[in-house]
């Protein structure tokens, strides 16, 4: 008699955190990520966390990064969110104070910690260390971004990750902007909103760009405007080998690939 028995495995806890208290943007993300193929997220049970109504709606500057953190931190604590889940993701694209907050809060060896901030970087360096070098002389990624608060900000955010990871600077191009906030994003016109963003992704090229970023969580599912933005300012054939990184789904890529460890950065360094 043959006996055919299945294994069970398990899937690994995760809080999808949304610093903001715009509830649409995490019902953005929550679409975006159950939207990829399966095996982009197998593995990963997705809690979906929208912070309360003390945070900021929009995070358009660095003080409210800072003020949704202390909202947030103490929510997670308040509803014992803190234990139960094998890795957390901060959705914010900037240096987010929640993401070191976590990491010296929460003590188990094997949770991570990670935002879609630095897990972007990480892949880029990733790709750019794989680029031919006799296509281009120094490879390098930039930023597509919100308002133009974010250009200065995002900027020192990146200088700062590569010069304590030990990067070469010159892997860095520049952050260009759409003059929307993270809300405008979704509830502007999206006529405008594409047009916005196609034309912030064209000013990229000007430069030699061979990795585009999308650096804000609301940008997910925008990739195919950058991607025909792109295809505009190259041409199919160029545009082709332009890599377009998302910060959520970098996310869960580095969390997946640590498979367990907190020290994600040394996968991509």
């Amino acid at each position: 008699m043959q006996h055919n028995f299945t294994m069970s495995v398990s899937k690994q806890k995760l809080l999808l955190i949304n610093p903001n208290s715009t509830q649409h943007m995490t019902d953005g993300l929550r679409n975006e990520v159950q939207s990829w193929p399966e095996q982009q997220a197998r593995g990963w049970d997705v809690t979906y966390y929208t912070a309360p109504s003390g945070s900021p709606a929009s995070i358009n500057s660095n003080e409210d990064a800072a003020a949704s953190a202390e909202v947030v931190m103490n929510d997670l604590k308040a509803t014992g969110s803190l234990e139960g889940y094998d890795a957390y993701l901060v959705a914010c694209y900037s240096v987010h104070p929640l993401v070191a907050k976590l990491q010296q809060q929460i003590l188990g060896p094997r949770v991570q910690v990670l935002g879609i901030f630095e897990a972007s970087l990480r892949m880029s360096m990733s790709k750019l260390m794989a680029w031919d070098r006799n296509m281009v002389s120094f490879p390098h990624f930039s930023i597509i971004s919100t308002g133009k608060y974010w250009g200065k900000a995002l900027s020192d955010g990146v200088i700062d990750y590569l010069t304590a990871n030990k990067h070469d600077l010159r892997a860095f191009g520049n952050v260009e902007t759409t003059g929307l906030s993270a809300t405008e994003l979704h509830d502007t016109d999206q006529a405008t909103v594409k047009l916005k963003v196609k034309e912030a992704t064209k000013r990229m090229f000007s430069r030699q760009c061979t990795v585009v970023i999308l650096g804000c969580a609301g940008m997910s599912g925008m990739k195919l405007w950058v991607k025909e933005a792109i295809t505009e300012a190259l041409g199919e054939e160029d545009a082709e080998k332009i890599e377009i990184i998302e910060g959520v789904a970098a996310g869960f890529a580095c969390l997946s690939a640590a498979g367990g460890s907190r020290d994600v950065d040394s996968l991509f360094s």
